[in-house]
């Protein structure tokens, strides 16, 4: 009982998870962004560093979105 009631809250609360997509989303961008640029002005490292980030963030994005669509399409 006390599975299908925490299951019961995290589907009624799953509404705030694609606000946390597009924030990640944006943060991928800026990521992207930033790793380009700095790549065209001869500074590797930093490139690497934001190359880096940005696969934790594109994992964050794959989490979450996961998350919100098993807590849409899957009735316990």
């Amino acid at each position: 009982m006390e599975r299908a009631a925490a299951y019961r809250h995290n589907r009624a609360a799953r509404g705030c998870l694609p606000h946390y997509i597009a924030n990640w989303t944006v943060v991928a961008l800026v990521m992207t962004t930033a790793g380009a640029w700095l790549a065209n002005i001869h500074y590797p490292v930093l490139s690497c560093v934001c190359w880096v980030l940005l696969a934790c963030t594109i994992s964050e994005i794959v989490f979450f979105s996961a998350v919100y669509l098993a807590l849409t399409f899957w009735e316990f």
